[in-house]
């Protein structure tokens, strides 16, 4: 079976990025499947219809050219598809070199050296694709802060208005102390809302849970641990899980790693656009790292639909890391942290208007909630209400 037979069963990509990828790694199998093809008693044609060692090199090279334009395309590909492409077409090569090597231990001095030269250029083809994949990558890591997210789904009947309220009070009381005036940079509060449910639902995607989330962000780790480690915040906390119903019962809270991609629109200020979640709880089983790759990879083609990308500031990627989980166990007795990716989405418009489009309908369809890994089935996505209640001048 053919690599091309692989992508669309186990990776969905989009037809042009699988076909570029298909074609280096095919290409570079077929070269090593000449050394292959010599060792085996076959070797004398070949070298006989190049003429001599220098010919079989010859071809060779150029059967490694052909991979390198392969290659480029898989670049082009993989910028789409955030690199993913990328490192599936350097695994195979790096296949193919092997099985050209083992078939080539019996070759004539010539066809080793043809062999060789092919596979070696081959496997640089595709390096060079996934080196030039990553430097056109336009997701981005920010660079001198750290993003703390506290993730706190509301129970079944409860009245969210008061819940958020008092949410908001007890955030306010953690903004106030010695420890929060000292490390906070900026604190916001989101706050579920109803607004994009019923074009959500509509689209086949289940009804969002009710949600507070509290976005932190300081410098780094080491300050979010010196506020975890205070005994007058681990005192607030303590208070919460008594006063605000259901808090600390499901709440994921963590430090998240950040990547950013910006979008086509352009706002002079945050309180000019809107902020949708995405909350993507990441299945049993299923590496984090494939996890959001395939996230990353639905933004970069979502951003491609004129509509999508007219109207995006920018898309937020969050991955969970352990960085304070001891911390977040320990001092404040908070619930071990759920696997979970989570987007956030800054646009302009109505979500409605951009959801209901043909082409994003199409999107969701194919990507979101079908194929052997669909992304949507058990996730959370709605609008949020958003408050900054702290940002340091």
């Amino acid at each position: 079976m053919s690599f091309a037979a692989f992508l669309p069963v186990h990776l969905n990509l989009g037809a042009a990025v699988e076909a570029g990828i298909a074609s280096a790694v095919d290409t570079a199998i077929g070269t090593a499947g000449i050394a292959a093809g010599i060792a085996s008693g076959g070797g004398l044609a070949p070298v006989a219809s190049l003429g001599s060692a220098a010919g079989l090199a010859a071809g060779a090279t150029q059967l490694a050219s052909d991979v390198l334009a392969s290659g480029a395309a898989v670049a082009a590909g993989a910028v789409a598809s955030g690199a993913v492409g990328a490192t599936l077409a350097s695994e195979a090569a790096g296949a193919a070199l092997a099985a050209g090597a083992a078939g080539a231990e019996s070759v004539l001095d010539a066809g080793v050296a043809g062999a060789t030269l092919a596979a070696g250029v081959a496997g640089t083809a595709i390096a060079s694709a996934a080196a030039l994949a990553s430097e056109a990558s336009s997701w981005i890591s920010p660079a001198g802060v750290c993003d703390f997210l506290a993730i706190h789904p509301l129970t079944s009947g409860t009245n969210k208005a008061y819940v958020a309220a008092k949410h908001r009070a007890f955030l306010e009381d953690v903004i106030g102390t010695a420890v929060g005036k000292e490390h906070f940079r900026k604190v916001s509060q989101y706050v579920h809302t109803d607004a994009a449910h019923q074009i959500v639902t509509s689209l086949g995607f289940p009804r969002a849970r009710g949600m507070l989330i509290t976005h932190i962000v300081v410098d780094d780790v080491e300050k979010i641990k010196k506020v975890l480690c205070c005994v007058e915040i681990q005192s607030l906390m303590k208070a919460a899980k008594l006063n605000i119903p259901g808090y600390g019962q499901q709440t994921t809270m963590s430090t998240f790693h950040a990547k950013v991609q910006q979008g086509g629109a352009v706002v002079s200020s945050s309180e000019d656009c809107n902020t949708s979640f995405g909350v993507f709880p990441i299945p049993a089983g299923v590496p984090e790292a494939l996890f959001e790759d395939k996230i990353r990879l639905l933004l970069d083609q979502a951003l491609q639909i004129p509509i999508i990308k007219e109207r995006t500031v920018n898309y937020t990627i969050w991955s969970l890391n352990d960085a304070v989980a001891s911390e977040v166990a320990g001092k404040v007795a908070m619930p071990l942290a759920q696997r979970l990716i989570i987007v956030k989405h800054k646009f302009i418009g109505d979500i409605s208007e951009i959801l209901s489009h043909p082409a994003v309908k199409l999107l969701v369809q194919g990507t979101m909630l079908s194929g052997a890994l669909p992304l949507g089935i058990a996730a959370d996505f709605f609008v949020a209400a958003k408050a900054v209640l702290f940002e340091k001048k």
